[in-house]
């Protein structure tokens, strides 16, 4: 009887997993869009976002809705850190902050 060798055990391995990579296949496109973007947010890279937005865009974002009609529109009018300086305040605005000093 004949055991199965290295590279035999391989290829029916990828045979077989060559259906499922087919089947996931737009769910795996849209997961590395997300990763796009998560990795953009992460590191505060305003264009980086802009690639991974559908154009026109909506964004509803800080109590605010914006439209963007091109990813151009979208970089010169995005702003990160103004968009976080916004949700920060509002934040802050149902946050109790204990004092300092004496009272």
């Amino acid at each position: 009887m004949r055991r199965p060798t290295i590279a035999g055990i391989v290829l029916l391995t990828m045979a077989l997993a060559a259906p499922a990579r087919a089947q996931f296949g737009p769910e795996n496109a849209a997961m590395g869009v997300l990763d796009g973007f998560m990795n953009a947010f992460n590191a505060r890279d305003d264009e980086a976002m802009c690639r991974t937005f559908h154009y026109p865009h909506v964004r509803f974002a800080s109590g605010a809705v914006r439209t963007y009609e091109t990813y151009e529109h979208c970089v010169e009018q995005f702003d990160f850190v103004a968009e976080s300086l916004v949700v920060l305040d509002l934040h802050l605005q149902f946050v109790e902050l204990p004092r300092l000093g004496g009272d």
